[in-house]
């Protein structure tokens, strides 16, 4: 996702996606790369809450914040970082419980297709999985939609209901 959201809106999401890799893996020192700039951000959305750092950050592009004017996506191609980035790829290994995935059309940040293929590379390894298409704008939109669907799906759950899945319709 990181091409997507350099320039975008939620820029942020991509300095928190740093934080995440930089703190989860040693060998990993994306502070290296980045200039002053670039370690302003991370400094400030490791400390900002969404709105705030969305608000802070928009269309950010970072190229202005590495010591060479190279985007931060060109270095997520390059070791060590794409082996781990490759590691976090969702849909590479199934979830062990039900799992319900419900995605926008029209959502802004994370791409529908992008969403539709975990569930179906999910689906492949034996999981579980309903997925539910709307077609509401925008991430959030599609996440205010999702929240009765999710709430519903999760007490049927608690009341032991077995989990419905359309796999086959993701296949």
């Amino acid at each position: 996702m990181a091409p997507g959201l350099d320039g975008h809106y939620a820029a942020a999401f991509l300095g928190y996606s740093l934080l995440s890799l930089d703190a989860a893996y040693d060998d990993i020192d994306i502070r290296s790369v980045l200039n002053a700039d670039g370690e302003a951000m991370l400094a400030e959305v490791a400390e900002q809450c969404t709105g705030e750092a969305l608000i802070a950050h928009a269309f950010t592009r970072s190229e202005t914040l590495t010591e060479d004017g190279r985007p931060l996506t060109e270095y997520l191609d390059e070791e060590p970082y794409a082996s781990r980035v490759a590691e976090q790829k969702l849909g590479g290994r199934a979830p062990e419980v039900p799992t319900l995935v419900v995605h926008s059309v029209l959502d802004d940040i994370v791409p529908y297709a992008q969403g539709r293929q975990m569930a179906a590379d999910w689906c492949a390894r034996g999981a579980t999985v309903r997925m539910t298409t709307s077609a509401v704008p925008s991430h959030v939109g599609g996440m205010l939609r999702a929240y009765p669907e999710a709430v519903s799906w999760i007490g049927d759950r608690f009341a032991g209901e077995s989990a419905p899945d359309n796999c086959d319709g993701l296949r």
